[in-house]
């Protein structure tokens, strides 16, 4: 995985944790079982909050609601993408995780067109440019939080999404920024 990030008058900030980029190589692969193998489009992340009527962040989110956005994922080329959670309660993101793999286990089209999740928030900064991020459950980076989130997600959060002057993002990636 790979974060990067503009930090206004300090430059790049990048961060890699190695072990999961490797799932997110474009090139050939089947939509479906039983068809020709095609060339298909690589969506890194659903960056809609709703994707065709599904929002992963939705607190009645089921997994039969999830498994429902491949036919129109599909019909856009789109054969691989990253689900996106945003901002929201632990215990929210805990449940929408563990719905989200328990789609995974359902239906094996869902598994192998989610490699992974994206993960954008909690970990913003609650002033400024926040977009529809509620600041009042932005929080301070925290490991432990962010494990107990990894883990419900089966260990497939891929991609994160955080302000990079929050407190506390180095005890979360270890991260350093660049020097000044």
């Amino acid at each position: 995985m790979e974060i990067k990030a503009n930090i206004a008058g300090k430059g790049l900030a990048q961060i890699e944790i190695p072990g999961r980029a490797d799932q997110f190589g474009a090139g050939r692969c089947s939509d479906r079982p039983g068809r020709a193998f095609r060339e298909s489009w690589l969506r890194r992340h659903s960056s809609q909050r709703v994707c065709a009527g599904v929002d992963f962040s939705d607190p009645e989110l089921g997994p039969e609601r999830a498994i429902s956005i491949l036919p129109a994922i599909w019909k856009t080329g789109v054969t691989t993408f990253c689900p996106t959670l945003v901002t929201n309660s632990i215990e929210q993101l805990v449940r929408n995780f563990r719905t989200m793999e328990e789609a995974r286990r359902l239906d094996a089209h869902f598994a192998g067109s989610v490699p992974g999740y994206h993960l954008e928030g909690p970990y913003l900064s609650p002033g400024g440019a926040r977009g529809a991020h509620n600041p009042a459950l932005m929080r301070t980076p925290d490991w432990d939080e962010f494990s107990r989130l990894q883990e419900a997600a089966g260990g497939n959060i891929a991609i994160v999404t955080l302000a990079p002057e929050c407190r506390g993002l180095t005890t979360l990636f270890g991260a350093r920024a660049p020097p000044a």
